[in-house]
C-alpha cells in the first residue's frame, strides 16, 4: 500500500517539475526574443546612422564601416537565435513528455490543442534574420557607387 502511494507522489512531484521547467524554458525564449529584437533595433538604427554620415561627410569610409557594423550584429543574432532554437527545442520535449504521459490518460484532455512538436528547419528559423540584414548590406555596398571619394 504504501509502495503505490510513493509512486503517485513521485509521479507528481515529476509532473510539477517538469511544469516548472516548461515555464523556464519559456521564460528564456522570451527573454531572448526582447534580447533579439533590441539587437535588431540597434542594426537598423546602426544602418541608418551610417547610411546619414556617408552622405553627410560625402565619405564611402562610414558605408563600409556599417557594413562591417551590420555583419557583426548579424552574427550575434544569429547566435542568440540558435541559443533560442535550443530552448525551443526542450520547451518542446518536455511538452511531449507531458502529453505523452499526463495528458493523454485524462479524458478532457481530448479536446486540449497543445503545440506541435518542434521540427529544425534552416530556412523557417532563420529566413527572418536573412531577410533583415541581407538587404541592408546589399544597400550599403550599393550606395558606395553613388558616394564620390573625397580626397
Amino acid at each position: 500500500m504504501w509502495g503505490l502511494e510513493v509512486k503517485l507522489l513521485d509521479k507528481d512531484k515529476t509532473y510539477e517539475i517538469l511544469l516548472k521547467l516548461l515555464e523556464i524554458e519559456q521564460n528564456r525564449i522570451n527573454s531572448l526574443d526582447s534580447t533579439e529584437f533590441t539587437i535588431k533595433g540597434l542594426s537598423v538604427t546602426l544602418f541608418s546612422a551610417f547610411i546619414g554620415f556617408a552622405f553627410e561627410k560625402k565619405s564611402p569610409v562610414f558605408l563600409y564601416v556599417g557594413v562591417i557594423a551590420i555583419i557583426f550584429s548579424s552574427i550575434i543574432d544569429f547566435i542568440y537565435r540558435k541559443v533560442q532554437l535550443l530552448h525551443v527545442e526542450k520547451a518542446s520535449n518536455i511538452q511531449k513528455y507531458l502529453k505523452t504521459e499526463y495528458l493523454e490518460k485524462v479524458e478532457s484532455s481530448k479536446s486540449l490543442k497543445i503545440a506541435g512538436e518542434y521540427k529544425s528547419n534552416f530556412i523557417n528559423d532563420y529566413s527572418p534574420l536573412l531577410l533583415l540584414y541581407f538587404p541592408m548590406i546589399v544597400v550599403l555596398i550599393v550606395l558606395t557607387k553613388f558616394i564620390p571619394s573625397t580626397p
